[in-house]
């Protein structure tokens, strides 16, 4: 999992973002956020030959020094499941550089 943690201009809200592996980003949202048909998609587009990517976000107030000090686990807990990011690479037509 990949997290960011992305501050308001003006403020002390900070929005923090993850994205990885859908089923580890499952584990660390609230299980009301999460789709009823979560695997089927999984499943539908894996067999199409799709790359599937789960993205989760939340607010936290804290201040500048907190940000620099905040434990993933408390980044990466009690998140709000986003959605997918779902792409297919083509490889029709590419070269590669050594071909």
């Amino acid at each position: 999992i990949k997290s960011n943690i992305v501050k308001e201009v003006n403020g002390n809200l900070y929005k923090i973002y993850s994205k990885g592996n859908p089923y580890l980003i499952k584990e660390k949202c609230k299980k009301e956020t999460i789709p009823q048909n979560f695997s089927l998609i999984i499943e539908k587009y894996n067999k199409e030959g799709y790359n599937i990517i789960g993205v989760s976000g939340k607010k936290i107030k804290m201040n500048y020094i907190q940000s620099q000090k905040i434990e993933r686990n408390k980044c990466e807990s009690n998140m709000l499941f986003l959605g997918f990011i779902i792409y297919k690479i083509n490889y029709d037509g590419y070269k590669s550089a050594y071909s």
